[in-house]
């Protein structure tokens, strides 16, 4: 160690320094600084420091000693060798100092770097002690903050990298990052600490996920949502740092969401289970399959939970319990209802080809509210039964007998009815005083449900029911019945199926099918101990739901996972050995089939054709053998190749003509109803089929029966053929003679058209002359059926000769000839059988380019000469006349605006016109006076205008929507109003003397007077005829005979009263 002299300085206070002289140089020598310079020196610490003070002092001290001889004495002080030397000691001292810490400094990185190699190694453990010793040793060094944030870094990673306990990880983040936060190097640890924060969340997340007790999920959530609020906490992950764990962050956050809900699911499934259990012990079944229900709409998933099945088990144990059986026997009737119109003329246009070699036997099709039994061997009508339009089901066979009775559901009457199956006579009916279901039939056992949840079991020969069981709940579903097992299967209005024995009626089971209320809408099926249930889940889809027996016998269970078919399932599955054929109403059909001893596949799709139809069409199958016959839009035949998984289309009608009704198979022959496109009627025809062989006039027509079209006015007499007209909308012509007026049946068509052709069904006649009508469709055209009775072919299929085919309103008879008026503008005068076309030119209103007219009927004035007033929708009145200058015209005498809107036609009476004018809640009629047009005298109407203003007699009659008839005088006064109590009118009322003859669509006839529009009763007992059946046309009255015509062109013969019958002198 380097030492200063041992010379001890003065005792002052502070130094003075003599000044030396300029001219005397420095007399200190290398004893003065101790060791010299290039001497070796080991320690350039404190203890030289303190040397150097020494040295210093004892220069100041020897400069004290030197005594002042008289004026300045040469001082040595400030020489240029002390300057120097003085500086020189300096720039050693701190070269020392710097060496030492470069030295340090220099050991003090190799450590760190050590301990940064076994950091990035992932040996935590080491470099944790390597940390620790670097901060032991250089807690000064510029990376020792790094260092302390590395330790803190890796006791975290220790945990978090291993995967396994995020407890500890979760500890260790909450120890560390409060105290490493605030170190100056901690930024460097942002992005690695945003990683592992991340994934200590999705650790406790992904642990949430797998634990399966809810009490394990909540805590596990409760740990992720503190991991959560480490990584949402800026002070350790800012938003610039956070963002770089953004996506993942987000996609564990919505996995916790998840959680959360699995939580809930549970705690709700726990809390539902036992309120579906108390609501089973309080007997409220509808309640614990409502919080079912509820449960499965929130969480679709817990359906097959064992818990709730369980609990559903335990409902349908209860529901069973709750179902009884007791003898409630109804008796049947075998008496047929009094007809109110015993008289009646069936009518059919029959078209024969080939006889079907079917002697004898009966097809029976439902159509329009009634069944008809025809002939299969040549399509003759033989009998009809009306039933009422809300009959929508098929009649049942009792047998597989072709001349077999049928049962019927008189949906009217709330009766089945047992018909004969040769002649239509009712064997009984069986009044049951409710809707119920089509009925099913196992055996001589009929088996049937009403909407109130009775099972009725009834004999098929007597009718006679003796047993009923109740259900716990309404039933609306057919019931389905297994020949095989003996079993009916009734679905409930919701939720459960009920399995009942054909045999003792007895509950034997209840399947619980979770199904929507009113969502099964046909018979379930059963097959070989197999059920299938197909159950109408949306608008345009459906499920189907198949289940097998328990082996233990316990009830059954689901045989697959339910099968989602597009389209919805609208007519029963047909069943054919251990085979099910289903079709869609999309066009999908499927044969599925059942082999019980198939433990891995026991139902599998043995064939399909996907859906093909884009919109709704019912079609309906027949199964026989290996052919398959459906008839939608088509009828096509399918072979079924089962070795090949294919139904192979072998057979296909032309389309165009819509199929309705179930098909029928007699040996080859096949009878199918449908209605031919532009037809109004129902067609009934029998095809020659391929059936178990090839045959190469496949689909030949045999016959066809046209049924059921309506009339396309009221009857008419006529003089000449002494008959009875009758034309429906079909365009087919019947002349109803005294014979056939005996027979009750009529199969041949007196004329027809060509199946209307290039027109749409007729709906409106206009008397031409008294020998001339003609009929048009809605909307009107140029072309019409012209009836004319000097004609050998009295019905013609006539076209207007008139340059534009769409007309804007009715047609109006005038002196022979027919106005119509062309939607183009233009009003034609013109000879319906083309005689006299131009004679009369037409009326050509100004219009602009492209520019139509809607024209409303127009009416014939013949107070003077013909005036012709004619209007348009939006108010704008016309008087025509036929003017002869120059040559033969329509010409407009007067014209006027209203100013508002018109409906229904112009009427006229007397010297005044009528319109009526369209309002917001209710019209008016406007009085014109004629010919020119002046008046402005409205009256009010009860609602708006549904039908009119027509003239009869001394009357202006219309109907409005508020159900009423009113009357009007010459004035446009209003003469009596009264309410339309049996209904809307079914065609115009007849004037007959001082009455009203009036028809109403429910089938009623009834008399108002004239003059106040008071009611005429029909007898002094009863005020109106019911005829039983709607009508669909004005009354005729023929000498003392009325004759009414119903929907489907039946015709109805009763007595018209006499003055003193009908209670008043006319």
């Amino acid at each position: 160690i380097v030492r200063p002299p041992n010379v001890r300085p003065p005792n002052v206070t502070s130094p003075v320094l003599a000044e030396s002289p300029e001219s005397t140089g420095s007399n200190i020598g290398e004893h003065d600084f101790g060791t010299p310079v290039g001497s070796k020196a080991t320690n350039l610490g404190s203890q030289s420091a303190k040397a150097s003070r020494g040295l210093l002092g004892g220069l100041i001290r020897r400069k004290k000693k030197q005594p002042a001889l008289g004026g300045r004495q040469g001082q040595n002080w400030d020489s240029p060798l002390m300057l120097l030397g003085g500086g020189a000691l300096i720039l050693l001292v701190a070269g020392g100092i710097f060496l030492y810490f470069y030295l340090n400094r220099g050991s003090g990185d190799e450590m760190f770097e050590l301990a940064e190699e076994s950091y990035r190694g992932q040996s935590y453990t080491q470099a944790i002690g390597g940390y620790q010793t670097f901060l032991k040793k250089f807690p000064e060094h510029p990376k020792a903050s790094l260092a302390r944030v590395r330790t803190g870094m890796a006791r975290l990673r220790q945990h978090v990298d291993s995967g396994s306990n995020w407890n500890a990880s979760l500890e260790t983040a909450n120890a560390q990052l409060p105290i490493i936060k605030t170190e100056e190097a901690f930024g460097e640890a942002r992005t690695e600490l945003s990683t592992l924060l991340t994934n200590i969340y999705d650790g406790f997340v992904t642990q949430a996920e797998n634990a399966k007790e809810v009490s394990e999920k909540q805590t596990l959530l409760d740990q992720a949502n503190a991991a959560l609020a480490l990584v949402d906490n800026p002070e350790y992950l800012p938003t610039s740092v956070r963002r770089i764990q953004q996506a993942k962050i987000e996609e564990i956050t919505d996995r916790t969401t998840l959680v959360l809900r699995d939580i809930n699911r549970d705690n709700e499934l726990q809390l539902a289970v036992q309120k579906i259990r108390e609501a089973t012990t309080s007997h409220d079944i509808l309640l614990a399959y409502d919080i079912r229900k509820e449960l499965i709409a929130r969480y679709p998933g817990l359906e097959k939970n064992p818990q709730l099945r369980d609990a559903v088990l335990a409902i349908t144990q209860a529901e069973l319990a709750k179902v009884t059986t007791a003898d409630a026997p109804i008796t049947a009737v075998d008496t047929p209802r009094t007809l109110a119109l015993p008289r009646r003329i069936v009518v059919a246009d029959r078209r024969l080809g080939n006889e079907a070699t079917l002697p004898g036997q009966i097809a029976v099709v439902l159509t329009r509210g009634a069944v008809y039994g025809l002939n299969a061997n040549d399509g003759s009508v033989l009998w009809r039964h009306w039933l009422g339009f809300a009959s929508t089901d098929d009649p049942l066979r009792l047998s597989a007998d072709p001349n077999s009775d049928v049962v019927v559901v008189n949906r009217q009457t709330q009766e089945l009815v047992r018909l004969a199956g040769k002649s239509g006579q009712t064997v009984w009916r069986l009044p049951l005083d409710q809707s119920f279901t089509r009925p099913a039939i196992v055996g001589n056992q009929l088996f049937l449900s009403t909407t109130d949840g009775r099972i009725v079991a009834a004999d098929a020969v007597t009718g006679n029911v003796a047993k009923q069981a109740q259900l716990p709940q309404s039933q609306l579903a057919p019931l389905g019945v297994d020949p095989e097992s003996r079993h009916i299967y009734a679905a409930g209005e919701h939720s459960s199926l009920y399995v009942f024995s054909a045999d003792t009626l007895t509950c034997e089971q209840v399947v619980y099918v979770g199904h929507r209320p009113g969502s099964i809408t046909v018979p379930p099926a059963g097959v070989s101990g197999y059920l299938f249930v197909c159950e109408n889940g949306g608008t345009d889809s459906c499920q189907l739901h198949v289940y097998r027996p328990i082996p233990d016998g316990s009830g059954f269970e689901p045989a697959m996972d339910s099968l989602r078919l597009d389209g919805q399932v609208a007519v029963p599955l047909m069943t054919f050995g251990r085979r099910v054929f289903l079709t869609t109403d999309r066009g999908g059909h499927y044969v599925f089939d059942v082999d019980p001893a198939n433990a891995n596949e026991p139902v599998r799709i043995l064939a399909q054709t996907l859906p093909s139809a884009t919109d709704v069409q019912v079609q309906y199958p027949l199964v026989e053998g290996g052919q398959i016959f459906v008839a939608g839009k088509q009828l096509v035949r399918f072979e079924l190749q089962a070795s090949r998984g294919e139904m192979v289309r072998k057979w296909v009608s032309p389309e165009g003509d819509r199929y309705l009704g179930n098909l029928q198979l007699f040996q080859d022959v096949l009878i199918q109803t449908r209605q031919r496109r532009g037809s109004s009627a129902i067609t009934v025809s029998a095809l020659r089929v391929s059936v178990g062989r090839t045959i190469r006039d496949e689909g030949q027509e045999l016959w066809s029966t046209d049924i059921a079209a309506p009339p396309a006015l009221e009857a008419r007499r006529d003089a000449q053929k002494r008959s009875v007209v009758v034309v429906s909308s079909a365009g087919t012509l019947w002349d109803i003679t005294s014979q056939a007026m005996s027979n009750g049946l009529l199969n041949a068509a007196s004329d027809r058209t060509s199946d209307l052709s290039s027109m749409r069904p007729v709906t409106t006649a206009i008397n031409v002359d008294e020998s001339r009508f003609v009929l048009t469709a809605k909307p009107p055209t140029r072309n019409v059926l012209l009836y004319d009775s000097s004609e050998t072919d009295r019905l013609q299929e006539v076209t207007l000769r008139i340059p534009h085919d769409q007309l804007a309103c009715e047609l109006t008879a005038l002196q022979g000839k027919l106005l119509a008026c062309s939607l183009a503008g233009p009003i034609y005068l013109v000879d319906p059988q083309g005689s006299d076309n131009h004679s009369v030119l037409p009326y050509q209103p100004t219009l602009g380019a492209g520019a139509s007219v809607n024209w409303i009927r127009p009416a014939i004035s013949s107070e003077t000469s013909p005036l012709i007033i004619a209007a348009t929708q939006s108010g704008q009145l016309l008087a025509l006349t036929v003017d002869d200058q120059p040559k033969p015209h329509l010409e407009a005498s007067n014209s006027r605006e209203l100013g508002a809107n018109l409906r229904g036609n112009v009427a006229a009476l007397g010297a005044n016109a009528f319109v009526v004018v369209e309002g917001l809640t209710h019209d008016e009629l406007q009085t014109v006076k004629l010919p020119g047009l002046e008046g402005d005298t409205r009256e009010a109407l009860p609602g708006k205008l549904v039908w009119g203003p027509e003239v009869m007699g001394e009357l202006v009659l219309l109907a409005t929507d508020t159900n009423n008839l009113v009357a009007l005088n010459a004035q446009g006064q209003t003469a009596w109003s009264v309410p339309l109590e049996f209904g809307a009118l079914a065609g115009s009322p007849v004037l007959i003397d001082e009455r009203l003859l009036c028809t109403s669509v429910d089938g009623h006839v009834w008399q108002i007077a004239t003059d106040k529009g008071q009611m005429i009763p029909w007898h002094d007992d009863q005020r109106s005829l019911d005829a039983g059946e709607p009508l669909a046309a004005s009354a005729t009255v023929v000498g003392k005979l009325l004759l009414l015509l119903g929907r489907d062109s039946t015709l109805y013969i009763a007595e018209m009263p006499t003055a003193a019958e009908a209670g008043r002198q006319p």
